[in-house]
């Protein structure tokens, strides 16, 4: 079947502060759940402003909410799809769902979803044009295999990390490891792990990696606004369904949980890529006002930026630094989208 020309953007968005989502999120929750997971900095108006400033190709923005959308955007904009979680889970009863991974499991399910997209979390923002083709090349997503050292063992969950997260990330890998075999996509593809696009220390890694591991221990992420095939996640769910099914189900997020990198992992793995090093992009964990402040300069010449809500940013500095951010994002975006009235 020939592939649509069309590509889309898909956004998932939740308002933290909405009194009645967070009423209906405590009832189903077991125990308090940590609010910086929830946290709305009131970044997706810039992630709007900057597709429709410097992504004109994108044909629809799939906006993804559990129902509310904020008062400021404009629902008439031909560009726009607001999806419901009612829209679009085939399985009502895993609703209402409060768990980014359950909603990112029925994705492919989403009404008029293109070939091609490229997914976005509301902290990721276009500050400069765009060519389509720095998502898509010949058919294919531009994205990179560049493996590491696993992340797993007592040791490093003491020294370095414990997050729910890398569990996932772990998970992932494994599901990809029993159905994918690196050493044959290594002898029929071997330009996709040693690409001249790559730079010299990511082909050293798996060049290592490779002689090392004969399986995926670890593949570097890609915290940024992630191009897919349609056909990617449809592969990914004939081939583990059942766990994609009990994550849907999981109202919150769990260790056992995988996200959307599982689609990812499936379009790597099964070589449906073009090999790509990005060097447009940064991503900053806003542990505090001070780091934000800092970075002006690297966001303002950045392509693609990520403002990651750190664990560390304490209560009392959210709301200046939250501010700061906008401001920041202003000076650079300061003209309202067609997205917005």
């Amino acid at each position: 079947m020939e592939m649509n020309s069309r590509m889309d953007a898909v956004i998932a968005w939740v308002d933290g502060n909405d009194d009645a989502w967070v009423r209906e999120r405590d009832r189903y929750a077991a125990q308090p759940v940590a609010g910086r997971y929830f946290r709305d900095w009131g970044t997706v108006r810039y992630v709007l402003r900057g597709i429709d400033t410097f992504m004109p190709w994108i044909d629809k923005v799939h906006f993804v909410t559990w129902g509310h959308t904020p008062p400021w955007l404009n629902r008439e904009c031909g560009r726009l799809h607001v999806v419901k979680h009612t829209d679009f889970f085939a399985d009502k009863t895993h609703l209402p769902v409060f768990n980014s991974n359950a909603i990112e499991a029925n994705l492919h399910r989403i009404p008029g979803l293109a070939d091609r997209f490229v997914y976005f979390n509301d902290d990721m923002m276009v500050l400069k044009p765009v060519p389509q083709e720095r998502f898509f090349q010949n058919g294919l997503p531009l994205d990179f295999i560049v493996q590491g050292i696993p992340r797993k063992g007592y040791l490093y969950r003491k020294l370095r990390s414990n997050e729910v997260y890398v569990d996932i990330v772990l998970n992932e890998l494994r599901l990809i490891n029993t159905r994918f075999s690196k050493k044959e996509l290594l002898h029929v593809s071997p330009r996709l792990f040693y690409s001249k696009n790559y730079t010299k220390v990511d082909v050293c890694k798996n060049l290592f990696c490779n002689f090392i591991w004969k399986k995926y221990a670890w593949l570097k992420l890609y915290h940024h606004p992630q191009p897919y095939l349609k056909s990617s996640l449809l592969l990914a769910h004939d081939l583990y369904g059942d766990v994609l099914s009990e994550v849907s189900a999981r109202r919150f997020r769990s260790r056992k949980d995988v996200c959307q990198y599982i689609y990812r992992d499936v379009q790597l793995a099964s070589g449906n890529f073009m090999p790509y090093t990005p060097d447009d992009t940064f991503c900053l964990n806003i542990h505090s006002y001070g780091c934000l402040y800092k970075s002006r300069t690297k966001i303002e010449s950045a392509r693609f930026f990520c403002a990651n809500d750190s664990p560390r940013l304490k209560a009392d500095e959210f709301e200046p630094t939250c501010h700061l951010l906008i401001d920041i994002l202003e000076n650079i975006l300061p003209n309202k989208s067609a997205f917005e009235i």
